[in-house]
């Protein structure tokens, strides 16, 4: 679809008498508010530190950014002057529109030499805009509030006309059609997308139904979205890398799928959109945790991989069955689950449980069969201790103390 003109043949025709007749005076008698009253806009404020040299430029330098807080000024370009950058915590967040009506300077028209941008009014809904209002266009055109374009009046006789495509819309003079209207191509139609002739909703991500450039957002082709944005589809970005990261899907200059690498800033330190290894000592993205069986550690090292887990747990155990105890696997220096090898119960003692022995014993039970425990039931030997069974003719309390098991003359007998 064609741009669209201002009407300002009169104010030029004026300017002109002005300026033969003798300067502004003039033109104040003829009109007093075609004179632009005041300046152009402010400039913004420039950045904090580094070089003290002034500049010329209307616009301020950008500040700093320290750490993991997230400074609106550093965002990324929300892509139109309708749109205020805004932090959501330590990311940068939806852009806040400006109030409908505040002008801005971006507006479709005929800058540059035909198709280019020009200054128009905010939409309220983040988009530069031609009009909203009547007011902001030239007699006889008025405001198409469907397309917000300055349009002939043909354009709003409620007749499919001239070079319409639809009824009042599309076509070279016309603002673009509703869903449903007629089109020649997607520059007819407000969805940006034009199926067979008819204007429609976009599906999916707008793939072979948007332009290149952009990408389907409930049913509108929308501008595709700059590195540092936030982003559920890589056909969203425009860089075509939506990361994973702790702080949900970012738009990203490059894929960013390493374990222990990031696009944002709150993982990284570095400006959201730029993939960088993640904070050392940390895993925002939980991919570095170990799940009991491998060797991964728990968080990433200061190299963007996965730090060591030597001396871990892994694999299984321990296991104690009889007087058998296999115990725990660990993690060697190189990552590999290494098994310990089953051996019998320290100080021959037996398993307590499924996972452990005894330590102390109770009863000679809590012993090998070879031996029996000290101080139970007026035994001899090291009290709560497994003690070697005695052999034959050797002194005894009790008959558990003897290998044969008879204690002849007990409390003060000899193992038979």
């Amino acid at each position: 679809m064609q741009m669209k003109t201002f009407a300002l043949g009169s104010l030029g025709m004026v300017a002109a008498l002005a300026l033969g007749a003798g300067g502004c005076e003039l033109i104040a008698a003829v009109d007093h508010d075609l004179i632009p009253q005041g300046g152009g806009s402010t400039g913004g404020a420039g950045g904090a530190g580094g070089s003290t040299t002034t500049t010329t430029t209307t616009g301020g330098g950008m500040g700093g950014s320290g750490g993991g807080t997230c400074v609106a000024e550093n965002c990324p370009d929300p892509g139109s002057d309708c749109l205020q950058k805004a932090c959501d915590g330590d990311m940068c967040g939806t852009p806040t529109p400006l109030a409908s009506g505040d002008p801005c300077n971006s507006a479709p028209g005929e800058g540059g030499g035909g198709g280019g941008t020009m200054a128009g009014v905010c939409d309220g809904a983040g988009e530069c805009v031609e009009c909203v209002g009547n007011e902001q266009c030239t007699a006889p055109e008025i405001c198409d509030t469907t397309s917000n374009t300055c349009v002939p009046m043909q354009c709003q006789n409620g007749t499919q006309d001239g070079m319409e495509t639809g009824v009042d819309c599309g076509g070279p003079d016309c603002g673009d059609c509703p869903n449903g209207q007629g089109c020649e191509d997607l520059g007819d139609c407000i969805s940006g997308f034009c199926d067979n002739l008819v204007c429609a909703a976009c599906t999916g991500n707008g793939a072979g139904q948007c332009a290149a450039t952009d990408y389907c957002d409930n049913g509108v082709c929308t501008t595709k979205e700059v590195d540092g944005t936030a982003c559920t589809d890589a056909a969203q970005c425009s860089s075509g890398n939506c990361a994973t990261t702790g702080q949900g899907g970012i738009c990203c200059n490059a894929p960013c799928t390493a374990d222990c690498q990031s696009c944002a800033m709150a993982d990284t330190g570095s400006a959201n959109g730029t993939c960088a290894n993640v904070t050392n000592n940390t895993d925002p993205k939980n991919a570095c945790t170990n799940d009991a069986i491998g060797c991964e550690a728990d968080n990433c090292g200061p190299s963007g991989a996965c730090q060591s887990a030597t001396g871990e747990t892994c694999g299984s155990g321990p296991m104690c069955t009889g007087s058998s105890l296999n115990p725990q696997d660990t993690c060697d220096v190189g990552g590999v689950c290494q098994g310990g090898s089953a051996m019998a119960c320290p100080n021959s003692f037996v398993c307590e449980n499924a996972t452990a022995c005894f330590t102390t014993c109770t009863a000679h039970a809590n012993c090998v069969a070879t031996h029996f425990c000290g101080g139970v039931m007026g035994a001899g030997g090291t009290a709560g201790q497994c003690n070697q069974k005695l052999m034959a003719n050797a002194a005894c309390s009790v008959d558990a103390e003897c290998a044969n098991g008879t204690c002849v003359g007990a409390p003060t007998g000899m193992c038979n």
